[in-house]
């Protein structure tokens, strides 16, 4: 179902009742299937409450950055990425606890990253190569907009561990447009939003079809995973 954005900071009783019950249903209908996992993006904390009374479903959290930005390693930009970062596990961990920690399958960390913010993060800080954390490093060697990636998601398992005493998975999810000039393999997996609908219009070189559906969505499936072992 469509959550609007703007309520994900409003409380649970701020939520009109109907949509509510549409979370609620949608939930219901995601286990039904036999899915075992919700992804969710900027939702108010009854998402998550929802979710946990109903049981049998983990999680993965997408912190949405703007794909947009002019250039990524502005500081104030990456204060304010380190803010939204820190209202999304406060928010999750408002409804869990340590004692009864949310079944997160791992936090994404930025999402689609535009082919004009990647392009005009690197050219603008050719100096900045490589990245050192605490938890995730981007090696020598790496874009600008890579060690980017690589400060993010240091920083989620940084502020989990420090305030709520565990860390989870980190990834990013890259798209088809910017496939070829974005990588993340020093994150803990990599991540790919990948549309039937767009891959011939976006994928470049086109797959071959795939080796038993005979579609672009299986091809573009395998193209990626034959490049990532």
């Amino acid at each position: 179902g469509y959550l609007p954005w703007d309520l994900a900071v409003l409380s649970a009783a701020q939520i009109p009742e109907q949509l509510k019950q549409s979370i609620r249903n949608d939930l219901i209908k995601i286990k039904g299937m036999g899915a075992n996992t919700v992804r969710f993006w900027d939702v108010p904390a009854f998402c998550y409450r929802a979710l946990k009374e109903l049981g049998g479903l983990a999680f993965i959290q997408t912190i949405w950055f703007n794909v947009e930005q002019y250039d990524l390693q502005d500081a104030n930009f990456k204060e304010q990425c380190r803010q939204t970062i820190r209202t999304h596990l406060d928010r999750i961990y408002s409804v869990y606890s340590q004692t009864d920690p949310p079944p997160v399958v791992a936090f994404l960390t930025g999402n689609e990253l535009s082919v004009g913010a990647i392009q005009r993060t690197d050219q603008l800080h050719p100096e900045i190569t490589v990245y050192h954390g605490t938890h995730v490093s981007a090696p020598d060697g790496s874009s600008a907009t890579q060690c980017f990636l690589a400060e993010m998601a240091d920083y989620v398992k940084t502020y989990e561990l420090a305030t709520y005493g565990r860390t989870h998975l980190v990834s990013y999810a890259n798209e088809i447009r910017t496939y070829p000039l974005l990588d993340a393999p020093f994150l803990d997996f990599r991540s790919m939003n990948a549309y039937s609908y767009n891959i011939r219009a976006f994928a470049n070189p086109l797959p071959p079809p795939g080796s038993s559906t005979q579609t672009l969505f299986q091809g573009w499936i395998e193209f990626v995973k034959q490049g990532a072992p």
